[in-house]
């Protein structure tokens, strides 16, 4: 049997995801509050473990989401989000707070709930500051 072919190396791997985590202070304040926004929507997603579902994987994709964004623009290697501003971050927090209030009249857990609330709250008012501020692109 022919062996396999070895994985060609990725440099940024899950250094750029924890990159936002260890820079944190050349975050400006928008994009601070975007990390705190995504940690505290994550970590609630998280601990819906025992009845991880749907709910909970589109929670944990938001998250991602934002620390893969604020990793890029660490990483120096930027790129252009449709809108060219922060209207996708806040859709994203909005969205979330939908998902979780829509979650919440299934019997959700009420802490659960509101640390996911208070991140998507954090998330749609970093996007919404960026995007006032005129910024074309989120990062610059």
């Amino acid at each position: 049997m022919p062996a396999r072919a070895a994985r060609p190396f990725n440099p940024r791997g899950l250094r750029a995801v924890l990159l936002p985590f260890t820079h944190f202070r050349s975050l400006d304040a928008a994009r601070r509050t975007a990390l705190a926004g995504a940690i505290a929507v994550g970590v609630g997603a998280v601990s819906g473990i025992p009845d991880f579902g749907w709910i909970e994987a589109s929670l944990l994709l938001i998250a991602v989401s934002v620390v893969r964004v604020l990793a890029r623009q660490l990483e120096s290697d930027p790129f252009p989000l449709p809108f060219h501003d922060g209207t996708l971050v806040a859709a994203g927090g909005l969205w979330g707070a939908v998902v979780v209030l829509i979650n919440s009249f299934d019997g959700a857990d009420l802490g659960t709930v509101l640390i996911v609330l208070g991140g998507c709250v954090a998330l749609t008012l970093a996007g919404l500051r960026v995007r006032a501020r005129g910024d074309h692109y989120w990062f610059e």
